[in-house]
C-alpha cells in the first residue's frame, strides 16, 4: 500500500453541500489541497474558487479536507499532498434533487426522495374517494344483474322452442300413423268350391267370399 492513499478517488457533492476526502499517511508534513488548474490551500483554511476549503483530523495517520458551500464550478480534479507525494481525486457537483409540493384546500403534500406515509392524509380526503368506489361496484353490479337477466331470458326461449318442436313432431308421427291405416286394402276371404255335374267332363266351381270372417278380422283389430 502506497504511503499516501484516499478512501475514494470519486466522490459527488451536490451545490451548497459540502465533502469531506480522507487522505491517510504516517505524521503528515507540509499538508497541500489543490485543484487541478486553480489554485492550492496550504493553510488550516482558505478558498479554491469561492469554495471553503478546512484541513481537521490531523493526526499520525492523516488528514481530512472539506469542502463546503459547493458550486457547480467546484467539479474538477483535485489531489492531497504531503511530503512531495500526491494522490487525485475527482470531485462531481450536481443540482440537488428537486421536490414538487402539491397544494390541496386540506392537505399539502410534498413529492421527495423521502417515502410518502398514507397516515399524513386527512380524513376529508379519504371520505371523497369512498363514493368513486361505490359507484364502480354499483356499476358492475348492474352489468351482472342485466347479463343474468339476459340469460335467463334466452334460456326460456330455447326451452319453448324445444317443446314446439316435440309437438311438432309428435304430431306429425300420428298424422302418418292414420294415413298409413286407412290406405291399407282389407282382406277378403274367397272360398272355392269344385263339384261335377251329370257329366262328369265338366267342373263346376263355386267362388264364395267369406264377408263374415273379414269383418270377424276388423272386430278384432279395433278391440
Amino acid at each position: 500500500m502506497p504511503s499516501l492513499y484516499v478512501d475514494q478517488q470519486e466522490i459527488i457533492g451536490f451545490k451548497g453541500g459540502s465533502v469531506t476526502i480522507w487522505c491517510h499517511c504516517s505524521y503528515p508534513v507540509n499538508m497541500v489541497w489543490c485543484k487541478l488548474g486553480s489554485s492550492c490551500v496550504t493553510d488550516h483554511s482558505g478558498s479554491i474558487d469561492e469554495t471553503n476549503v478546512t484541513f481537521s483530523n490531523t493526526g499520525p495517520d492523516g488528514f481530512s479536507v472539506t469542502m463546503s458551500k459547493l458550486k457547480l464550478s467546484s467539479s474538477g480534479w483535485y489531489w492531497c499532498s504531503t511530503a512531495n507525494q500526491k494522490m487525485p481525486v475527482h470531485i462531481s457537483v450536481h443540482e440537488p434533487p428537486s421536490t414538487t409540493t402539491t397544494k390541496s384546500p386540506s392537505t399539502t403534500i410534498t413529492l421527495s426522495t423521502a417515502p410518502v406515509h398514507l397516515s399524513s392524509l386527512t380524513n376529508a380526503e379519504t371520505l371523497t374517494v369512498q363514493p368513486a368506489n361505490s359507484t364502480t361496484s354499483g356499476g358492475a353490479g348492474e352489468c351482472l344483474q342485466d347479463i343474468k337477466h339476459c340469460f335467463t331470458e334466452v334460456i326460456i326461449v330455447v326451452t319453448i322452442l324445444i317443446v314446439v318442436l316435440l309437438v311438432v313432431a309428435a304430431a306429425l308421427i300420428g298424422w302418418r300413423t292414420i294415413r298409413r291405416n286407412k290406405a291399407k286394402p282389407e282382406e277378403s276371404h274367397i272360398t272355392m268350391v269344385s263339384q261335377t255335374g251329370s257329366d262328369p267332363d265338366v267342373l263346376y266351381s263355386i267362388i264364395v267370399r267369406n264377408q263374415h270372417t273379414a269383418e270377424q278380422k276388423k272386430g278384432t283389430r279395433k278391440g
